[in-house]
C-alpha cells in the first residue's frame, strides 16, 4: 500500500516544539548544513561503501523494520477500507418438502414441495461517516504507518552510524597493532644491544632486566591487540547479518579524509531531517486522531443494510424481470449510556499527552545531541594537533637520550623512560585521530545526515 506521507505530514508543522536559534558552539549558522551531503561523500571509504550495502540489505533488525512497516500499511488498508462500501454476491438454489403432518402446513395454499432460488448483491452494514470518527481512525492507523517508516529510517541510521563506528574502530586497532609491532622490533633491537654489552661489562644486569620488561610488555599487547581486531571482525559481520569473519579493509585510518566544512545549518532543519523527530510528529499526529474519533463515538451512528438482486420460486423464472428484488433498510443508532465510551476518552486523551511529552523529549534530545557532537567535534582536532606535537616531542627525547646512554653520559633509565613515554603517546595519537573521525560519524548522525532517502516518496521493496 502506498501511503500519502507528504501530505500527511504537511500539517504536523504545527506541532513543532519551540527550537533555539542556533547551535550551541556553532558561531555561525548556515543556511547549508553538510548533514544534506549523502553520506558517500562525507565517509568516501570504497570499502565502507561496500560494507554498508550488503549490511543494509542483510541485517536482521534492518529486515524485522522492514516487515514492521508492512504490518503497518496492510493495518492501515484495513482500517481504510472502513470508509467504503462492503458488497457481496450471494446466489443459492433451496429446494423444500413439507411434511404433511406439519402444523404450519395448510394444503392448497402452499405446495408440499417447493424451490426457490435467488442472486443477491447485498450491501453489508455501511456506516455514513457523518461525523468523521471512521475517518480519524483511518488517519490513525495511516500516521502509525508513516511512524513506523520512519522508526525503520531511525534503526537504519543508527545501523549505519554503528558499522562506520566499528569499521573505523577496526582501522584504528590496525594502526595500533602495526605501532606494537613497530615497537617491539625496535625494543627487541635495544636488548639484543644491551645483552651484547651486558656481557662485555659495558652494563648492568638491571638495565638488560628493564629491557626485557618492556620487551615482554609489548609482546602481551599483541594478542590483545589481534583479539580485539577479531571481535570487531566479528561485530562487522553480524551487523551484515553474516557469520563471524574476517572483514576487508579500504584506505587505512591515516587515509581517511576529513571534511573540510562541517557547518551545522539551521536548527529549524533538525526537525525534518531526523527520523526519530518525524516518527515522533506522525505518531502524536495518530494519537491526536484517535482521540478526535473518541470524542464523536457518542454521536448517532448512520448504518445501512441492503440488497439488489432477484429471487424466484423456480429456476426457469429467476432471471426474468418479475424477479426483481430489493431492500434498503438505513438504521439510527444513539448510545443512550456507555460507561466505556467516556474512559475511551479519557484513555484517548492520555495517550495524546503521553504522545506530546515523549515528542518534546525527542526535540530536547536532538538538540543535546548535536551540541554535544558540535562541541566535541570543535575540541578533538585541537587535542589531535596537541598530540602529534607531543609525539613529535618523545621522539626527539627518546632519540637523544639513546644516543646519551651510548655515548656514556645517560643512564639506560632515561632512554627506557622516555621509550615507553613514546610508545604511549604513540598509541594515543592513534585514537585521538581515531575519535575526530568518529566525531564526524557523531555530528552527522546528530544532524538526521543523509543516511537514507525520504519516505516521503517511498518505494514498494
Amino acid at each position: 500500500m502506498k501511503i500519502p506521507v507528504l501530505a500527511l505530514l504537511l500539517p504536523l508543522c504545527v506541532w513543532a516544539a519551540p527550537v533555539p536559534d542556533k547551535f550551541r558552539d556553532d558561531p555561525a549558522p548556515s543556511q547549508r548544513s553538510f548533514a544534506d551531503e549523502e553520506w558517500r561523500r562525507v565517509f568516501p571509504d570504497p570499502k565502507l561503501h561496500q560494507l554498508m550495502e550488503v549490511a543494509l540489505k542483510n541485517n536482521p533488525d534492518q529486515r524485522i523494520a522492514l516487515a514492521r512497516v508492512q504490518v503497518a500499511r496492510a493495518n492501515a488498508g484495513i482500517q481504510g477500507a472502513q470508509e467504503w462500501p462492503k458488497l457481496g454476491l450471494t446466489a443459492g438454489m433451496h429446494q423444500t418438502y413439507t411434511s404433511a403432518n406439519d402444523p404450519n402446513f395448510v394444503p392448497g395454499f402452499f405446495p408440499q414441495n417447493r424451490a426457490f432460488g435467488e442472486v443477491l448483491l447485498n450491501l453489508l452494514s455501511f456506516e455514513f461517516d457523518l461525523w468523521g470518527r471512521v475517518g480519524h481512525e483511518t488517519d490513525a492507523a495511516v500516521a502509525q504507518a508513516v511512524a513506523s517508516e520512519f522508526d525503520r529510517l531511525t534503526a537504519q541510521t543508527m545501523l549505519v552510524s554503528e558499522l562506520t563506528t566499528s569499521y573505523y574502530n577496526l582501522l584504528a586497532l590496525d594502526t595500533e597493532l602495526a605501532v606494537t609491532e613497530r615497537t617491539l622490533e625496535a625494543r627487541r633491537k635495544t636488548r639484543r644491544i644491551l645483552a651484547v654489552r651486558q656481557k662485555a661489562g659495558l652494563t648492568n644486569r638491571m638495565d638488560l632486566d628493564q629491557a626485557d620488561q618492556l620487551v615482554l610488555t609489548t609482546e602481551l599487547a599483541l594478542p590483545e591487540a589481534k583479539n580485539r581486531i577479531s571481535q570487531l571482525e566479528n561485530r562487522i559481520r553480524q551487523l551484515q547479518g553474516d557469520f563471524p569473519g574476517p572483514v576487508e579493509r579500504g584506505l587505512s585510518l591515516l587515509d581517511q579524509q576529513q571534511p573540510p566544512e562541517v557547518p551545522a545549518g539551521l536548527t529549524s532543519d533538525l526537525l525534518l531531517r531526523r527520523p526519530d523527530l518525524r516518527s515522533a510528529q506522525a505518531l502524536l499526529a495518530s494519537r491526536i486522531h484517535l482521540r478526535q474519533a473518541a470524542e464523536v463515538a457518542w454521536l448517532p451512528r448512520l448504518t445501512l443494510n441492503a440488497f439488489v438482486g432477484l429471487q424466484s420460486k423456480a429456476a426457469g423464472s429467476l432471471f426474468q424481470g418479475r424477479s426483481l428484488a430489493w431492500s434498503l433498510n438505513p438504521g439510527l443508532q444513539l448510545p443512550v449510556f456507555d460507561a466505556s465510551l467516556m474512559s475511551a476518552v479519557d484513555l484517548a486523551d492520555a495517550n495524546q499527552q503521553v504522545a506530546f511529552v515523549q515528542y518534546e523529549q525527542v526535540v530536547t534530545l536532538a538538540f543535546r545531541e548535536v551540541a554535544d557532537a558540535l562541541s566535541y567535534y570543535a575540541r578533538i582536532r585541537e587535542m589531535r594537533e596537541t598530540r602529534e606535537q607531543l609525539v613529535k616531542t618523545l621522539e626527539n627525547r627518546s632519540s637523544i637520550a639513546y644516543k646519551r646512554y651510548r655515548g656514556g653520559i645517560g643512564p639506560m633509565l632515561d632512554a627506557l623512560d622516555a621509550d615507553r613515554d613514546l610508545f604511549t603517546a604513540q598509541i594515543q595519537l592513534v585514537q585521538t585521530r581515531r575519535d575526530e573521525l568518529l566525531s564526524v560519524v557523531q555530528l552527522y548522525r546528530a544532524l538526521g545526515g543523509g543516511w537514507t532517502r525520504s519516505p516521503e516518496a517511498p518505494a514498494d521493496e
